[in-house]
């Protein structure tokens, strides 16, 4: 009996104790305990919240599903952890870090929640987002001005003078040496007229502002294949059409630096690109055969491009996996959603983590 009394002085001096919130689910689902770190969290009084569901009282309605589903997970004996927002007594909403599982006591099977506050983490995260997506924004809006600048104005300026060399100074030169020299200053611009169209189409298609997302993919993985030999076969459905334009702008540019990584590190002759558009969500699958990487090693690293397009994705509200083994080749697959996308900063989405702790 001192043994029982002990071990229940021992739990209750812990949960008087632990920075977390804590919760104790009878096998009814109804509040059996909670700690001073919960009724200060969320408002309710230890009588409150006694004899009551936990989603009762902090589970907003619109979760009410979610935070069942994950409910049911932990059942079984998986751990579950999860970012999500909860609601206080005052209706105020909280991002907390919920950990769920199962424990064995002489009353039955329990469960155990645990929240933990991150709105502080999360609002910082929101915050970081929105100025992402904020120079994201400008740094389009700068590759628009150039391109049209170079396709425009220096463009229209090579074009003179390339009519000038060919229909003017050539008839009226005097020597066949001046007319060589002519024929070479006409190389040069053609060169230059060329190298102009090019930069102009990598910094941002005319195509993907004017005409939509299909003909821009299919102009560049022509110019992509003519100017390194690498062959793409190109799989699309139901992409001949206009799209958001935040959504056209990233499914381009992840195509497009996908295709520059392979041809820069692959060692590849052939990549197969597929893109299409089903009921809620574009999406977007690269792979090619090559010499392939460790996922771990690249996709913290800025110079890679990959988090370049991982940035993307999440700033649309997108998934976005790397699957890749050395000497196997890669597959970088994309959905991005085609229904209210975010307009500045995404909203936290729920985060979920199933560690099986089965016991």
């Amino acid at each position: 009996m001192n043994d029982l009394q002990e071990r229940s002085d021992l739990l209750d001096e812990l949960l008087e104790q632990t920075p977390q919130s804590v919760a104790l689910i009878g096998a009814d689902n109804l509040i059996v305990q909670v700690n001073p770190e919960f009724t200060r969290l969320f408002g309710y009084t230890q009588e409150e919240c006694r004899d009551r569901t936990l989603h009762e009282l902090i589970v907003p309605v619109e979760l009410q599903d979610a935070a069942a589903a994950f409910s049911n997970l932990v059942l079984p004996g998986h751990r579950v952890d999860v970012e999500v927002e909860r609601q206080r007594k005052d209706g105020s909403r909280v991002h907390v870090l919920s950990v769920s599982f199962r424990i064995k006591s002489v009353g039955g099977v329990r469960l155990c929640v645990t929240h933990r506050d991150i709105t502080r983490r999360k609002l910082s995260e929101i915050g970081l987002r929105a100025l992402s997506a904020k120079l994201m924004r400008a740094h389009e809006t700068e590759r628009r001005r150039l391109a049209c600048e170079l396709h425009d104005e220096i463009g229209q300026q090579l074009t003179g003078l390339q009519v000038l060399l060919g229909r003017g100074l050539y008839h009226q030169a005097t020597s066949e040496p001046m007319q060589t020299r002519i024929d070479e200053a006409r190389s040069i611009v053609d060169n230059l007229f060329v190298r102009v169209r090019n930069l102009s189409c990598d910094l941002r298609p005319v195509e993907l502002d004017h005409l939509g997302l299909l003909p821009a993919l299919l102009t560049h993985i022509e110019r992509y294949s003519q100017r390194t030999a690498i062959q793409v076969s190109f799989d699309h459905h139901g992409i001949d059409r206009r799209f958001d334009s935040r959504v056209e702008t990233a499914a381009f540019r992840i195509v497009q630096e996908s295709l520059t990584n392979c041809a820069r590190h692959s060692g590849v002759d052939r990549v197969n690109v597929s893109v299409w558009a089903a009921t809620e969500t574009l999406n977007i699958r690269i792979d090619d055969r090559g010499c392939g990487f460790v996922p771990t090693e690249v996709l913290g690293s800025r110079g890679s491009g990959i988090f370049g397009m991982r940035e993307r994705v999440r700033l649309l509200g997108g998934l976005f996996t790397v699957e890749s083994v050395k000497t196997a080749g890669a597959t970088i697959t994309a959905q991005l959603p085609l229904t209210d996308p975010p307009t500045a900063e995404p909203a936290a989405s729920t985060h979920a983590n199933l560690d099986s702790t089965r016991g």
